[in-house]
């Protein structure tokens, strides 16, 4: 596949969807962490966290839209700074994500994000970590660089 658009999206794709499964199984199961991530999509896009299974359903695509675009965004930074090392660079990537969106959710005093515990906060950073481990893997599959 020569699409770097198409191959980022792909990988965004398939990274958030494994994201959110890590999320709700930290959440759901082990009770770690108070909030899903598709609660924080839900309070960006509707105002409040979700009530109703549409409501849900329409904050998933939201949050898998946007985990497409950081895979898009990853794709063509890598131009920049060259593909070596691309599961650290990936990885790195989430994180500094996960970090600068949870600063300008304090910033704006975004209701999900004022006050958080330490809990939700590990079990978000442990899934940016999934989400950029699997985008860097998924991309090199994609665009068979065996780097």
């Amino acid at each position: 596949m020569e699409d770097r658009f198409v191959q980022g999206s792909i990988a965004g794709l398939i990274a958030g969807i494994a994201m959110n499964i890590v999320n709700l199984i930290l959440v759901m199961v082990f009770s770690f962490g108070e909030d899903l991530l598709v609660n924080y999509a839900a309070e960006m896009l509707l105002g409040s966290t979700p009530g109703f299974l549409f409501e849900y359903i329409i904050s998933f695509v939201a949050h898998i839209v946007w985990t497409m675009l950081l895979g898009i965004l990853f794709a063509y930074m890598i131009l920049i700074v060259d593909s070596s090392y691309m599961l650290y660079k990936s990885w790195f990537f989430s994180i500094t994500t996960w970090f600068l969106l949870y600063s300008v959710g304090i910033l704006f005093e975004v209701p999900l994000l004022e006050v958080t515990s330490v809990s939700t906060a590990t079990s978000n950073m442990i899934t940016s970590s999934v989400y950029g481990l699997l985008l860097g893997y998924i991309f090199m599959r994609l665009s068979h660089n065996p780097e």
